[in-house]
């Protein structure tokens, strides 16, 4: 896993200005990361009234679509000290997005919003993957929508069932993989109008850590 790197502002003057733009946010979201692993004060914003009412008056512009998973440990705004308005969250259990309502949500952020950042966001300790490996290895019945859902995940990562953070990753880059692979998100990416991207965090440490291509 690639941790937290500085951007060359020489390199990222010949990127398109859609990379150059996703560049740059993930700089600042992989900083007010390290931030709150610090235990520092989240960056101050406007007042929330002031906030919501601009935001009301002028609408979002998110500067990220982050799917993530819906474990309460996992909380996007908080790990990146965000504020109204600037990220874009989809959550589900195991951080998924083969399912038409989390593409639909993505597309709607990327082509309506602009936003120029995707980051498929999963964790350690997670669930969803956990179980996914255990059917995957006859351990577990799950039944119902839930086993249904688990099912789907351990498609993806039966090749690695043996290891839990192998099988994270792996799950991330399936979910990278599904968008990249989808008409609207597939196209914006190869134009370099739109970064898509996969991480980990961890739970116990705090700490976001995007995954290599």
């Amino acid at each position: 896993m690639a941790s937290r790197t500085e951007i060359n502002p020489a390199a990222t003057a010949a990127l398109p200005s859609g990379a150059t733009r996703a560049q740059a946010v993930l700089q600042n979201l992989l900083a007010a990361n390290a931030a709150f692993v610090n235990g520092e004060p989240a960056r101050l914003t406007a007042s929330s009234v002031q906030l919501r009412r601009h935001l009301a008056t002028h609408g979002q512009s998110p500067s990220t679509v982050v799917i993530t998973c819906a474990d309460s440990r996992v909380s996007p705004e908080i790990i990146f000290g965000a504020s109204l308005g600037d990220l874009f969250v989809i959550r589900n259990a195991g951080n998924v997005t083969y399912e038409d309502s989390v593409q639909a949500s993505v597309e709607y952020a990327v082509t309506q919003l602009k936003s120029p950042l995707v980051l498929v966001m999963g964790h350690s300790k997670c669930g969803a993957v956990a179980a996914a490996t255990a059917v995957a290895r006859g351990d577990a019945a799950i039944d119902g929508c839930l086993g249904r859902h688990i099912h789907r995940i351990a498609k993806g990562v039966d090749a690695v069932r043996q290891d839990e953070r192998v099988a994270v990753e792996t799950n991330v880059r399936e979910g990278v993989n599904t968008l990249l692979h989808g008409p609207v998100v597939g196209a914006l990416a190869k134009s370099h109008q739109l970064t898509v991207l996969g991480a980990v965090y961890d739970i116990s440490t705090g700490q976001v850590f995007v995954l290599d291509n």
